[in-house]
């Protein structure tokens, strides 16, 4: 529940401006066997939300609602997709295993 209210609360603020989102963080592309795979995130200027939604420092993620984060391209086709969404499904690998958590917006 707490977890709804705060990514409900990053909705409204971000909708308008998603792209004002990807300046809170810094996404480091992730490549394995010459080929990206998805990207680290770095919360920048005292950024919490990624530790709140239980995510740990060195989770690779590969995809939002199922879109590829494998390019620049495509992880923003993911992050404007979410203005509207109403739930999101985040893939990401950690330690070396894919996972899968899922959000009520």
């Amino acid at each position: 529940p707490n977890q709804t209210a705060l990514l409900r609360s990053y909705k409204r603020r971000y909708s308008s401006n998603p792209m004002a989102l990807a300046t809170r963080f810094q996404a480091v592309p992730v490549q394995q066997d010459g080929k990206n795979v998805g990207f680290k995130l770095k919360a920048l200027r005292g950024e919490s939300l990624l530790k709140k939604l239980n995510f740990e420092a060195d989770d690779v993620f590969t995809a939002v609602n199922g879109v590829s984060l494998k390019n620049p391209f495509e992880a923003l086709d993911a992050l404007k997709s979410l203005t509207t969404a109403s739930n999101v499904s985040v893939t990401f690998m950690r330690n070396g295993a894919e996972q899968t958590l899922d959000f009520q917006l």
